[in-house]
């Protein structure tokens, strides 16, 4: 450890600093790793110092360091003992401290919006193939489109983004076979696409998916079925086909349709998805629906929240969760916490203090922009509120408190929610070659909110044909950067590091006997009777 005196590092294992005698035998006391904040409970009897990314530094008094902003180093040398040393010692007595591992600073949540997708999965030969790519993170930038059929590299393209980061290009030498459209973004980034080129004949069968949930491995979903637009009534029966499986078939159901409406519910359990499901009624006719989000991984949801009402988010909708930027948010029940957060779907997040807390510490991260601010508090009362602005499309934050002398550290999720609502109305039916009128509407947030200006455009499938959109492709990249983001966090109190769990480097090891397996067997090794021997993942063991 770091002599507080004198800032020289030292052995992990004395009580005095070898340099100029400092005591400083409580630092691991006075010290609490956890995963988002260090925490220092110094005062000016018993101050710590520890290296902050380039320099050493002095605390005496409670201090607070958020791992996603700081480096920190604790000065631990190799301690003065090892086994070897231990076991040449005749009463055979002393303690093992291996060194405290030096924290790197966190890398920061990191989000770029990218999609691209074709205007249909399947194309004949000499079609022309539409690609939409969105890339706002890159707006009014350039984008490269890289073409490969059968794995190899036919056509490249420099595509420029508007200010929207919206971009638009056409493909016509298409062949039979399996194509991939690969785009790049300058700054770093990349997103791509499948899609067939073969010979197909249009069934009169169309199936839309209405609705659909996902709840114990199961997904039921409802259809809606048109046979040459007329609602079709009558039997049909549902193919499940697994991507990991190769596109087989996996489970049939055999349901009835009634004017337009079929229901079908599938265990997907010990499969890898993700999932489409063929419609095929007694005469043939087939029609294809495709479920995005369903892969293994995807399938999972995932907590953005546990300080206080707890939040969850998933690609598949679950019963009472709701839609939010192509993806769902569900709550699930109230955890009591030092701090609680009013709402993970905000524009502004609002923590509130429970009870009275000692010094606090909010860091608020922002995925896209790659910054992080910082909120600090000397104290708060119970009742107080801490606010910070919401990004869009989330905003991740740290906080880290005292509470009754004892570290706490916690973390959450706000979605940012849209600041309007677009309603598209087209006609039901329409004849081949008829002109029809489609209105796109923009409502704000309010009746006094000023207009809202959008750009858009207007992408036109084929109900017949597989297609896909890129909001689903949008909203798996956020569910993955939160997903990454969250995953090795901490919502609990936070031990000190005498008492948090330490790996022995091997070199403590240089010297002692060679066990090998045997150590993890009942018995102790032949010369070792009565000889504890620490566990390497022990923190301090007395060997007697």
């Amino acid at each position: 450890m770091f002599c507080p005196q004198c800032f020289h590092p030292n052995p992990a294992d004395v009580q005095r600093c070898v340099r100029c005698g400092q005591d400083v035998h409580d630092f691991r006391e006075r010290l609490f790793i956890g995963r988002q904040f260090i925490f220092v409970q110094a005062d000016r009897e018993h101050p710590v110092a520890l290296r902050v990314d380039d320099a050493v530094r002095r605390f005496d008094r409670p201090t607070i360091l958020s791992r996603h902003r700081h480096a920190v180093g604790f000065g631990d040398e190799e301690p003065t003992q090892t086994i070897a040393s231990l076991l040449k010692s005749r009463r055979r007595k002393g303690r093992l401290i291996p060194p405290l591992p030096d924290q790197p600073r966190l890398p920061h949540p990191s989000l770029q919006l990218l999609a691209v997708v074709t205007d249909r999965k399947v194309y004949r030969a000499d079609d022309e193939a539409t690609f939409f790519i969105v890339a706002p993170d890159a707006a009014g930038g350039e984008a490269k489109l890289e073409i490969r059929f059968a794995g190899n590299k036919v056509y490249e393209a420099s595509l420029s983004l508007n200010q929207e980061g919206l971009a638009l290009h056409r493909y016509a030498d298409l062949r039979e076979g399996e194509y991939t459209a690969v785009v790049s973004l300058e700054e770093g980034g990349q997103a791509e696409c499948t899609f067939s080129v073969a010979e197909y004949t249009l069934s009169p069968l169309i199936a839309t998916l209405e609705k659909h949930e996902y709840a114990r491995d199961h997904l039921t979903f409802t259809l809606r079925l048109l046979r040459l637009s007329v609602p079709y009534a009558g039997p049909v029966e549902f193919g499940l086909q697994c991507r990991a499986c190769g596109d087989r078939v996996i489970a049939t159901q055999k349901v009835e349709a009634k004017e337009g409406i079929a229901q079908g519910d599938f265990d997907l359990s010990g499969h890898g998805g993700p999932f489409h499901v063929q419609v095929t009624t007694p005469d043939g006719n087939t029609a294809l629906v495709a479920f995005p989000g369903t892969g293994a991984v995807e399938r999972r949801r995932i907590a953005i929240n546990r300080l206080g009402p707890v939040a969850e988010m998933g690609l598949l909708p679950w019963e009472e969760a709701q839609p939010v930027r192509g993806f769902y948010l569900g709550s699930g029940g109230v955890s009591m916490t030092p701090l609680t957060l009013e709402s993970a779907h905000a524009d502004v997040g609002q923590l509130q203090a429970t009870s009275d807390l000692g010094a606090t510490q909010v860091v608020v991260l922002d995925p896209r922009a790659g910054t992080a601010q910082v909120l600090e508090f000397p104290s708060l009362r119970r009742g107080q509120r801490v606010t910070f602005d919401v990004s869009a499309p989330y905003t991740l934050f740290t906080v880290g408190t005292f509470v009754k002398g004892k570290p706490f550290e916690g973390w959450g999720v706000v979605i940012k929610p849209v600041a309007f609502e677009a309603r598209l109305t087209a006609p039901q039916t329409a004849r081949p070659g008829e002109a029809i009128e489609v209105e796109i509407a923009i409502t704000p947030p309010h009746a006094d909110a000023p207009p809202i200006p959008a750009y858009c455009w207007l992408l036109v499938y084929d109900a017949r044909l597989e297609h896909e959109s890129p909001l689903p492709k949008l909203a798996k990249g956020i569910y993955e950067s939160i997903r990454d983001a969250t995953h090795n966090l901490a919502l609990d109190t936070v031990a000190s590091a005498k008492e948090q769990v330490w790996e022995l480097p091997q070199d403590l090891f240089t010297g002692a006997p060679v066990l090998r397996g045997r150590l993890r067997s009942a018995a102790p090794p032949p010369g070792m009777e009565g000889l504890k021997i620490p566990s390497p993942m022990a923190p301090e063991e007395v060997v007697e």
